[in-house]
């Protein structure tokens, strides 16, 4: 029973290895990459590890283009994310003035780290 539970029915309707949902996810990410790479989001050189010092997301102009610029900066900087690293918890903070996105995450090796990320540019919009 616990071969029969490795197995899942993946989109060709046939059993198969749950892999596949490795593998579509890493597609997925390589593609959230690529459309932030083409999209105009820059980012600063802020270090990323205070509030006093977060990389600013600049260039996205929406929300859904913000998020998907911090994960693409993950995905480049930390590898495949429920492979190398996960995300442990995600909060916000709001100072009047700035949007800050706090993204906990821990790596393979089970390092944790707290990175930090302005997006008060396309925040609520």
């Amino acid at each position: 029973d616990e071969l029969q539970h490795a197995f899942e029915l993946g989109p060709t309707g046939y059993r198969e290895p749950i892999i596949w949902e490795l593998v579509s996810g890493l597609f997925h990410q390589r593609s959230m990459v690529r459309a932030a790479e083409e999209a105009p989001i820059r980012y600063s050189d802020g270090s990323g590890t205070s509030l006093d010092d977060p990389i600013v997301v600049t260039g996205a102009g929406q929300d859904l283009l913000g998020s998907l610029g911090i994960f693409a900066w993950l995905i480049k900087r930390y590898g495949i994310m429920s492979v190398d690293w996960r995300i442990r918890l995600k909060s916000g903070h709001h100072d009047g003035k700035r949007h800050i996105d706090i993204y906990t995450i821990q790596q393979k090796s089970g390092e944790e780290r707290t990175l930090y990320f302005d997006i008060s540019e396309s925040y609520s919009r």
